[in-house]
């Protein structure tokens, strides 16, 4: 069994006892069943699909970073909506101390920035080695 937590900028989408989870990430569709290895990545947008007492149910986001561990699964997600989402995220972040002339990033843009750096080999030290 995996616990699942989905958490978004709304605050926890969803709390559960789960069988299986798949969504989609850089590299393509990955699955997590119990005792998956430990796993940070990012979470592209569209559905995500889970079972739950051999029933098979789905939720939509926006993107966001899951992390796997020790079978607890936690997805920290722009938005969730067990319906559709619109492609633009209705919510952005924004800084007090930021000009109006700086772009502003949606979360789903500064987490694709934040996993492109933690996927990419020469941003850990010595890593390109291991990667070769």
């Amino acid at each position: 069994m995996l616990r699942l937590i989905v958490v978004s900028i709304q605050g926890i989408f969803l709390e559960k006892n789960i069988d299986f989870l798949r969504f989609s990430g850089p590299a393509g569709q990955v699955g997590i069943l119990k005792d998956h290895a430990a796993l940070m990545t990012s979470v592209l947008e569209g559905p995500v699909y889970y079972q739950e007492h051999g029933k098979n149910l789905k939720f939509y986001t926006l993107g966001g970073i899951l992390e796997v561990c020790d079978n607890h699964i936690v997805l920290l997600a722009d938005t969730c909506s067990s319906q559709p989402l619109e492609k633009k995220p209705r919510f952005f972040l924004e800084n007090a101390f930021v000009q109006d002339k700086v772009k502003k990033k949606s979360f789903h843009d500064l987490y694709s920035e934040l996993s492109r750096h933690f996927l990419d080999p020469k941003a850990i030290k010595g890593a390109g080695d291991y990667m070769k």
